[in-house]
């Protein structure tokens, strides 16, 4: 599949998940659509497709969207030659253009720089953090809470809200200006952050930036990458409500509220308390329950129906008309005229041994058939001559 025809695949994943998610939000768990997202950046990412018996990448392959990995054939006008009668495979590349990839390559690089400004920036500020070793509940919670990836947490002047950092060396990173003895909002802030970190939502954060830096050109990416980095708030905020035994929706709500209002412009690198989405989280958060039988059934049917759509392709496509089948998509047979080089160029391009007989066989017919203009238009020539030169003669004659 080339880039595009991946884009658009995804497209259509992505247009299915918002209006699940528009409708369902509330009714579905919310861990589902982390795995659609991951299903759209699989697709949009990975070029490959489970050969089944129908799909939605079996229709997206019979689309006539161009190819960016596709090396386009010259501009240059290109002589056609006749088709002979009974040959009707002889063709001509339709003119191309490298306009196209250019944009999309210095759209994608723009992006990529811009993403790495802000890392650069980001990594300026948080450089100066330093841990927090002198607080006791601190210390609890970090020995109750080991990881595989050691977790430290720190302290900056250059924040305004809780960050979670790192792939390898996580550290949670709090503003200097958090109040560290109110220790119930602590382990909110604390167990929301790790719980970025248990789920490797920063290198969630990282490939949804990739496709946004490749496939920039498509909004309805922007729109999942908007999407996306909601639900990952949404769905560490009700792991942080399951952690907890109580029932404490009001106050980490309440918590929430005042963590939002601190505006935090190192988003969208790092995972933290985000304002953008505040009013959508609250909302969730009051309306957490426990996912039932109900709830599960249809969100593993959701997500099993639209991976198999994404992934499937034909098994063996038909075969095109007799006429073309020996040609590729992007040839089209038209014109008459004569070219040897451009001919040449078809033939040396054909891995098909009758397909280049036939267009050895067309070349063939079409010298003939320019020889045979020649020698008429010489035989033409010496008629006229002779009559000019008996001409001359009678009048010579006629006047001595």
């Amino acid at each position: 599949m080339s880039i595009l025809q991946m884009s658009f695949s995804a497209a259509l994943l992505v247009i299915v998940v918002i209006s699940v998610r528009f409708f369902a939000i509330d009714r579905l768990p919310k861990t589902m659509f982390l795995a659609l997202w991951g299903l759209a950046l699989f697709r949009l990412l990975v070029p490959v497709s489970i050969p089944l018996p129908a799909g939605i990448s079996s229709f997206i392959n019979r689309l006539p969207i161009p190819s960016l990995f596709v090396n386009s054939s010259s501009s240059e006008p290109v002589a056609l030659i006749n088709i002979p009668p009974g040959v009707n495979h002889v063709v001509q590349p339709v003119f191309q253009t490298d306009i196209l990839p250019i944009i999309w390559i210095c759209g994608m690089i723009i992006l990529f720089d811009i993403f790495v400004v802000l890392y650069l920036r980001n990594h300026r500020k948080l450089k100066f953090a330093t841990d927090i070793r002198d607080n006791d509940f601190i210390n609890s919670w970090l020995a109750d809470h080991k990881h595989i990836r050691p977790v430290t947490v720190l302290r900056s002047d250059r924040i305004s809200s809780p960050l979670a950092v790192g792939i390898i060396k996580p550290r949670i990173i709090l503003p200097a200006s958090l109040e560290l003895t109110d220790t119930r909002r602590l382990d909110f802030i604390l167990t929301h952050e790790y719980f970025h970190i248990k789920r490797f939502d920063a290198l969630w954060k990282l490939l949804l930036i990739i496709v946004i830096c490749i496939h920039w050109y498509n909004p309805v990416v922007w729109i999942m990458f908007i999407l996306a980095n909601r639900d990952l708030e949404l769905t560490c905020d009700h792991m942080v409500l399951r952690h907890f035994s109580t029932d404490v929706k009001s106050e980490y709500a309440f918590m929430l509220i005042n963590m939002i209002q601190r505006k935090n412009d190192l988003q969208p690198i790092h995972s933290g308390f985000n304002i953008n989405c505040n009013q959508e989280r609250i909302i969730s958060i009051m309306k957490n329950k426990k996912p039932s039988i109900f709830n599960i059934i249809p969100a593993v049917l959701i997500v099993t129906v639209l991976t198999f759509g994404v992934l499937m392709t034909t098994a063996c496509d038909e075969d095109p008309a007799p006429e073309a089948s020996a040609l590729p998509r992007n040839f089209t047979a038209i014109g008459s005229g004569y070219n040897g080089s451009a001919v040449k160029d078809i033939v040396n391009d054909k891995e098909d041994e009758e397909t280049e007989k036939l267009l050895r066989e067309a070349i063939k017919v079409e010298e003939q058939r320019v020889k045979s203009e020649i020698e008429a238009l010489e035989k033409q020539l010496q008629r006229e001559i002779d009559e000019a030169k008996r001409k001359l003669i009678e009048e010579t004659q006629k006047n001595p």
